[in-house]
């Protein structure tokens, strides 16, 4: 089984762990000598964080960045625990922290210098993207202070990064640098966490395993929680597939529990999520299908873009990068998320009224009533600000491998009267999507809102969804 990889800042808690694999000849070698206060002083302008593995302090990362406009780079540093070295447990971090420093910070330039005879830190870094751009000759003492040792300066340009690669292997390498004027991380999105399977998670995954039935995996968007899939999870398995209804990371089981505690939902990126659900398909023995709707629909593209989907059906599913159409109605339906920057880092409700107009404007105003109590709860802001400006960012996540020929077969399901993702939207993600060599279709459903998954001729949309699915698992 895979390992749980967290990042997280450090706490008083850590410094024994820490010191004890920093200690390791494995690790002393590339290091200074151990300071006494280490880890909290001797890199002050550090910005430093716990790699956790399994629940257990396995190492640290740390980056230094050079604020001035005219440059913009950053530093990379680690050492991680040498019983876990060749799992690709520090790559995986260091993609992470890259992530972070490209997209959020707004670096354009990353730098490690692992020592020249460090030969396995040299490979994993290259596996992650990095590369060699020349030799700092004695640039560095060895750890016993009696000689010097050469460095490696490699780089990874910003447009060079390797979001989506697989973890290749990792060893820990040379000593930090630092870098004057170094900028705090906000802790919020600094990394993008994986997390762990939920029970009821691992329970649904263990169970499609077990059936030997093709799986078809949801994925529902923004303002709403897996239960909105069960009634088509119903469908699904009285058509002989086994269903998986996966959460976003921390979602709440009840709608009740959601609106309740809305600080759960923020700061969760189309990423971290995206990965999560990657996560769980990988867990599965089969290929499964794969049904997203709105940001859920986004989702669905990005994981069928990873070669991971069977087929796919993406329901008004939000833009992604070299989608342009944006029209007014779609203005509107984000203005509650969009209008206020500070919206980025919390979670976000929609007021009825707000709801009705984005979500529920084909409906009666008893159902949308009904709707709106029923379903809708809080959602993170920041996959709205990601999607409003993926074409302004070569290295946003919401973005989609369209070309991939391991894509497989996709429908694109558009509402007829949906004011959150219109036709002209959904209809350009689908000219985007047919250059695939695989199946490409669309298809429009009349008289129908963004609710379309939800409201009262739901099964409509299921059935055309399911009829898609089954002409090709």
């Amino acid at each position: 089984m895979a390992s749980e990889l967290t990042l997280r800042p450090l706490a008083a808690s850590d410094a024994s762990e820490l010191r004890r694999i920093r200690a390791t000849p494995a690790v002393r070698r590339w290091w200074d000598a151990l300071e006494d206060d280490f880890p909290w002083s001797d890199e002050p302008d550090a910005t430093r964080f716990a790699i956790v593995v399994d629940g257990a302090v396995a190492g640290m990362i740390q980056f230094s960045e050079e604020s001035e406009p005219r440059y913009r780079h950053a530093a990379i540093d680690l050492f991680l625990d040498p019983a876990l070295h060749g799992r690709g447990l520090g790559s995986e971090a260091v993609r992470r922290v890259v992530r972070h420093l490209v997209e959020e910070r707004g670096h354009h330039r990353i730098t490690i210098d692992p020592a020249v005879e460090n030969v396995a830190a040299v490979r994993a870094y290259e596996k992650a993207g990095f590369r060699p751009v020349g030799v700092m000759r004695r640039s560095e003492r060895d750890a016993d202070g009696d000689g010097w040792h050469d460095s490696l300066l490699m780089e990874l340009l910003a447009s060079e990064q390797k979001t989506d690669a697989p973890s290749p292997p990792c060893h820990d390498h040379a000593r930090a640098r630092s870098f004057p004027d170094a900028i705090a991380a906000p802790t919020s999105t600094t990394t993008r966490r994986h997390r762990m399977l939920t029970e009821h998670e691992t329970s649904q995954i263990e169970r499609a395993n077990a059936t030997g039935l093709t799986p078809v995996v949801f994925i529902h968007g923004l303002w709403l929680l897996p239960s909105s899939w069960d009634r088509w999870a119903t469908v699904f398995e009285e058509a002989g597939y086994t269903a998986l209804t996966p959460a976003w990371p921390d979602d709440p089981e009840t709608v009740e529990e959601a609106n309740a505690h809305p600080e759960v939902f923020a700061n969760k990126t189309v990423g971290q999520v995206a990965d999560h659900f990657a996560e769980v398909i990988g867990q599965l023995t089969q290929k499964p299908a794969v049904i997203g709707h709105s940001f859920g629909g986004l989702l669905t593209q990005i994981v069928a873009g990873r070669g991971v989907a069977a087929a796919s059906v993406a329901i008004d599913p939000a833009p992604f990068r070299g989608v342009l159409p944006l029209p007014i109605s779609a203005l509107r339906s984000s203005r509650p998320v969009l209008g206020n920057p500070a919206n980025r880092s919390r979670a976000v409700p929609l007021t009825y009224e707000q709801f009705r107009f984005a979500f529920a404007n084909a409906v009666s105003e008893d159902e949308a009533s009904e709707l709106y109590s029923t379903f809708a709860v809080p959602a993170s802001g920041i996959p709205l600000f990601q999607a409003a400006t993926a074409n302004l960012n070569p290295w946003t996540e919401a973005k989609v491998n369209s070309t991939n020929p391991d894509r497989g077969p996709l429908l694109i399901i558009s509402g007829e009267r949906d004011n959150t993702v219109p036709w002209a939207i959904a209809n350009a993600s689908f000219k985007k999507q047919k250059r695939n060599e695989s199946v490409t279709e669309i298809a429009e459903i009349p008289n129908r809102g963004h609710a379309l998954t939800i409201d009262g001729g739901w099964r409509e949309v299921a059935d055309t969804a399911l009829a898609f699915v089954r002409r090709f698992v």
